[in-house]
């Protein structure tokens, strides 16, 4: 669930709380880089043909992870996936700098906003805006946002949220829209329980299905 300070836009998040978020950040990325660098020095790196895809997202990606990453990688990609429970978009917004500056993307999937609109949404906007030029900045061509589920029990808002992503599409031509909230509405038996956004396993395997059919439909 939305931890109680979850949602940064525009409300105030207690210092203490943010320099944890902050270190736990870097302490994830840093073990994230010496996995990788690990899976390669062991030799079984599979074979890239695609490019590197970097997705973050929230606790629905953390839960995902593992059926996310087996299906980029089974698709040609080198992956590098992070989700962090509880996280809204302006949280991954520092974060986000040192890990797509470490992955440097050909392309971008983030699965962001289930975490937002928990006390208002008056900076969905801006902080959607801040996340693409970080992942553009890093040198991702492309990027695909996922929406919001609109049948689950949050964020409380979801139509606000998945109107501000559809915006975004709009405003930034690098920018494409993953359908979530189409492909898993009417899926009950995808989810941990009746309203609970999160995945149960097989609803992880769609999950990661329909990132790589999204990547596969590129232009």
């Amino acid at each position: 669930m939305p931890s109680s300070d979850a949602d940064n836009t525009g409300g105030t998040i207690a210092a203490g709380t943010d320099a944890v978020r902050r270190r736990a950040a870097w302490i994830g990325i840093a073990v994230l880089a010496a996995l990788i660098v690990v899976g390669l020095a062991s030799g079984g790196a599979p074979r890239v043909t695609e490019g590197r895809v970097l997705v973050v997202g929230d606790s629905l990606t953390n839960g995902s992870n593992a059926a996310v990453r087996s299906a980029l990688t089974d698709a040609g990609w080198e992956a590098v996936v992070d989700g962090r429970g509880g996280w809204s978009i302006g949280h991954w917004r520092e974060p986000l700098v040192q890990l797509a500056n470490f992955a440097r993307p050909d392309v971008a999937i983030v699965a962001l906003g289930t975490n937002n609109c928990d006390r208002t949404c008056r900076r969905l906007d801006p902080e959607i805006d801040g996340i693409i030029e970080t992942l553009l900045d890093a040198g991702a061509q492309e990027i695909y946002w996922v929406n919001v589920q609109e049948s689950a029990a949050y964020p409380a808002d979801p139509a606000t949220v998945n109107d501000a992503i559809a915006r975004a599409v709009v405003r930034w031509p690098q920018v494409r829209l993953i359908d979530l909230d189409a492909a898993f509405d009417g899926h009950p038996e995808w989810h941990g329980g009746v309203g609970d956004p999160h995945f149960n396993e097989a609803g992880a395997q769609q999950f990661g299905a329909l990132l790589v059919k999204a990547l596969a439909a590129r232009p």
